[in-house]
């Protein structure tokens, strides 16, 4: 039996063996040096200097790599390891034979670990930033408000965003990043919805409040664009407006239909919204991407605000106008 001391020192230079060589380690795997006969097209990429480090990991799949103990169903044991974090995690029998990862590299066993999409988690964060209801799709953080008689702030978004149809219930939490993003942290809890009504049944705007856990995790201010207008400001014909939001930032556009009656198609159901406002995009952009949803639109000289974002396709984005939205919840917006 191997005393307490020498167990130690063979893990401390175990430790210093894969700091070593780690960086070859990656090198080795990102041009499948082990992996097969027929190392992957990305090789003779790496070897001419054409890609970055980050995009040979993400068409890898490949997260990161460290050293550490090898995991079974959660567990750890079974001596130390090189570890893989992959985005998604594949059976054998579903990869070609090139992209297989080798049962050991320089000697040391390798350990596939599936962690999905990493994304930084600081707080307090902006309005544009990415949200979900912990099981929904991503959208945007669109404004903060607060509610007569409340203390606590409240976000302000699209409700199929914070209450998708079916899945939603008050109370619920709402989490940053988007759930879509991989695991996030509890930010709001869903407090209150209109519910979308499809077939064909009018709906005349897209929204939902959350309370906001903490204050000081959020902070009322557009990237880029700074501090929302406190009044609102209803749509005219050719106002130029902009928004940021989590799907494509800072873009700028123009009002070009004050009343619009359009079908929205969201998870297999047909959405009829009347009254909505349109917004065409300038120049070669989109005004909004998926993602974009319950992102605030503002005016682009006063920084006034105009509608929450429901979605859109191409150049042409359709927006709830904001007055509506705050007459049925009762809030005002907070600056």
């Amino acid at each position: 039996m191997m005393a307490e001391s020498d167990v130690s020192l063979m893990h401390s230079r175990l430790q210093r063996r894969a700091s070593r060589d780690k960086r070859e380690v990656l090198l080795q795997l990102l041009t499948a040096r082990h992996c097969a006969p027929r190392p992957p097209y990305l090789s003779k990429a790496f070897r001419r200097g054409e890609t970055t480090a980050l995009t040979r990991f993400e068409n890898l799949n490949l997260a990161g790599i460290g050293f550490g103990p090898k995991e079974t169903r959660g567990t750890f044991g079974g001596g130390f390891a090189v570890r893989l974090y992959v985005t998604r995690k594949f059976p054998k029998n579903k990869l070609l034979r090139r992209y297989w990862i080798p049962e050991l590299v320089n000697g040391i066993p390798t350990d596939v670990i599936q962690i999905g999409r990493l994304s930084l988690q600081s707080r307090p964060v902006a309005l544009g930033t990415s949200i979900s209801h912990v099981n929904g799709s991503a959208g945007s953080l669109g404004c903060i408000v607060s509610l007569p008689g409340e203390d606590a702030w409240f976000m302000l978004s699209a409700s199929h965003v914070l209450a998708p149809s079916g899945v939603a219930t008050s109370g619920d939490q709402i989490v940053e990043p988007a759930a879509a993003h991989g695991p996030g942290a509890a930010i709001a809890t869903l407090t209150d919805f209109e519910s979308l009504q499809p077939n064909g049944v009018p709906n005349l705007f897209d929204a939902a409040i959350a309370r906001v856990i903490r204050k000081t995790d959020v902070r009322p201010l557009l990237p880029v664009i700074g501090k929302v207008g406190s009044t609102v400001m209803d749509p005219v014909l050719f106002e130029s407006v902009r928004k940021y939001g989590a799907g494509t930032g800072h873009t700028l556009g123009i009002v070009t239909d004050v009343a619009a009656e359009t079908a929205f198609t969201f998870d297999g159901e047909d959405y009829l919204f009347q009254d909505v406002v349109q917004i065409t995009g300038c120049g070669d952009g989109d005004f909004s991407v998926g993602g974009d949803s319950g992102a605030l639109v503002v005016d682009a000289l006063s920084s006034r605000p105009v509608g929450l974002i429901i979605g859109g396709a191409g150049s042409r984005t359709f927006v709830s106008p904001l007055r509506r939205v705050l007459d049925r919840f009762g809030a005002q917006i907070v600056t």
